[in-house]
């Protein structure tokens, strides 16, 4: 893959990722390195919302230098081609980047979690069950709700 053609796909993954609404700190980066572990790492990134303490979200390939030495799998002989390996990868990233839930799912998700964790902490404090079982009903609701795609229905 010359450097146009890679250049040309970088920015098509930045342009998908871009076009991913609600989602913050956008990143695709290429790296080559001549030494240290990793020779070619592919990395694409998010953070759920605009704090930096929200979650981040990464996809990453990676190659050796070994494995670039080694070729690739077990036949003698058998050369590494970085370009297939290259393209692979970017392929792969589309498709992840193309798999992000929406922004009413990720709300979603946070919810839930939020929930989940206030259930933890009050079993943690010891909060009767009495108490609690009704988040941990609304928790299996929502779980449910999200597998299912019976919004509105609750």
């Amino acid at each position: 893959m010359d450097t146009f053609t890679t250049s040309t796909r970088i920015r098509e993954l930045q342009t998908a990722l871009d076009k991913v609404e609600g989602i913050s700190g956008r990143s695709v980066d290429l790296y080559f390195w001549g030494s240290g572990v990793s020779a070619v790492r592919l990395e694409v990134g998010y953070r759920e919302t605009a704090s930096y303490n929200s979650e981040r979200h990464e996809f990453i390939k990676r190659v050796t230098h070994d494995e670039i030495a080694d070729g690739w799998g077990d036949d003698e002989g058998l050369q590494f081609d970085l370009d297939t390996w290259l393209d692979t990868a970017m392929t792969e990233a589309l498709t992840w980047i193309a798999q992000i839930p929406s922004q009413a799912e990720r709300e979603h998700n946070a919810f839930i979690r939020q929930v989940g964790r206030l259930i933890d902490s009050g079993r943690d404090i010891g909060i009767d069950v009495a108490f609690l079982n009704p988040l941990t009903d609304m928790m299996t609701r929502l779980s449910e709700n999200i597998l299912e795609d019976k919004r509105g229905q609750l």
